[in-house]
C-alpha cells in the first residue's frame, strides 16, 4: 500500500511540474500585456503571434488580458525567433533581442539580459504608426539610431 501511494505521489509531482509555468514566464506575460495595453490604449488589445508554439499562446491567453486573433485583425503583432530580416505590415513587438534586430518595423522589444528584463521602444517606428505613449512607459522610448549601436 505504501508503495502504491508513493508511486501516485511521484506521478502527481512529475506531472504537475511538467505543466507549471515558471515565475519568470508569468512575469514576462504580465509585463508584455501591460506594455501592449499601453501602446494600443485598449484594455483588451487584439494581438497575433508570429513564430510561437501553441502552448505559449495558451499561456498568454490564460495569464493576460490580450485577445488572440488573426494577424489581419490584430492591433499589434508579437514576434520572436526571427533569424532573417523581415518587415511586417502591422506594428510588431519583439520578445527577444534577435527578433528586435531583424524586424525592420518593430516598435519595441522586451527581452531578458543577464537575468534582468529589458524594455525598448523605438521613437521613429512609434511615430510611423502614430502610436502615442502614456506616461508610465515614456522612459523606455529611445531613438532608432541609439538602438542600432
Amino acid at each position: 500500500m505504501k508503495r502504491l501511494f508513493f508511486i501516485f505521489l511521484l506521478i502527481f509531482a512529475v506531472s504537475s511540474s511538467a505543466f507549471a509555468v515558471d515565475k519568470a514566464k508569468i512575469l514576462e506575460i504580465k509585463i508584455v500585456s501591460e506594455i501592449v495595453g499601453s501602446l494600443t490604449n485598449k484594455k483588451y488589445p487584439k494581438v497575433c503571434f508570429y513564430n510561437f508554439y501553441e502552448y505559449e499562446k495558451r499561456q498568454y491567453k490564460q495569464l493576460s488580458n490580450l485577445k488572440i486573433t488573426q494577424c489581419k485583425n490584430a492591433d499589434i503583432m508579437l514576434v520572436k525567433g526571427l533569424e532573417k530580416k523581415i518587415k511586417f505590415n502591422k506594428p510588431a513587438f519583439a520578445l527577444d533581442y534577435l527578433s528586435f534586430r531583424n524586424c525592420e518595423n518593430c516598435i519595441g522589444a522586451f527581452y531578458w539580459r543577464k537575468g534582468r528584463p529589458q524594455i525598448i521602444l523605438i521613437k521613429e517606428n512609434l511615430d510611423m504608426y502614430k502610436i502615442k505613449i502614456n506616461g508610465d512607459i515614456k522612459i523606455y522610448v529611445i531613438s532608432k539610431r541609439i538602438a542600432e549601436k
